[in-house]
């Protein structure tokens, strides 16, 4: 028998600690988030570029109320630990939106082509992914900044931040049947987004939840 639970990510409030835009006197750019993220058995996913809070004021935190669901998935019972890397960026030209699909074509072919580097290791299968996901990053953060740019107007990328959300338990190698039994929420520690100045500007926080398993099989 096949068990599924469910599992969400949702942003639930951002702290602006000094405000983006273009100069002293500028107004605020509009500030997107996108990124990608992989589970314990290797299965990828990716956040195409949405709009987000941005404003002329300082030293401010905003519920996002409701929470911004950015991901909602169905998954096996199995996929209970998540690595998110997410970037923010400011829009200037709207080119890494329009080349994100390219940007995830690089994804996998770098994280295929480690992959097999990598099996010389013998790494177990949930380290073997996660190792290869987080050896990539910052290629990838290289290369979404080449697509950010379009003839010397670049989108304004931020340096990533990684989020984990495990629910984590029972006995290794089995789930116990009352682990499964239980739903879980998490919370994923605000992760500062920095500019290539070293300016903190943006705090996110997010939060997660893992749905109990339907039918839990009994011993």
């Amino acid at each position: 028998m096949i068990m599924n639970r469910k599992f969400r990510l949702s942003l639930t409030s951002i702290r602006v600690s000094e405000p983006l835009g273009d100069g002293l006197f500028g107004g605020a750019d509009d500030m997107y988030l996108c990124g990608i993220a992989i589970n314990r058995n290797g299965q990828r996913y990716n956040l195409a570029p949405i709009n987000i809070i941005n404003t002329s004021a300082e030293n401010t935190t905003f519920e996002v109320n409701p929470p911004k669901v950015i991901f909602d998935l169905s998954i096996p019972y199995l996929d209970d630990d998540f690595i998110f890397c997410f970037w923010l960026y400011e829009k200037d030209n709207n080119s890494v939106k329009d080349k994100w699909n390219n940007f995830i074509t690089s994804f996998n072919f770098w994280m295929d082509r480690k992959l097999e580097e990598n099996q010389i290791y013998r790494y177990p299968a949930k380290e073997l992914h996660m190792q290869t996901f987080t050896e990539n990053l910052v290629l990838l953060h290289a290369y979404l900044g080449k697509f950010a740019d379009d003839l010397g107007d670049s989108d304004d990328v931020f340096m990533p931040f990684i989020i984990r959300a495990s629910h984590l338990g029972g006995t290794v190698p089995l789930i116990s049947n009352e682990y499964l039994k239980s739903e879980y929420n998490g919370t994923a520690e605000g992760s500062m987004a920095e500019n290539v100045f070293g300016f903190r500007n943006y705090g996110l926080y997010f939060s997660y939840h893992y749905s109990k398993v339907a039918s839990v099989i009994a011993k």
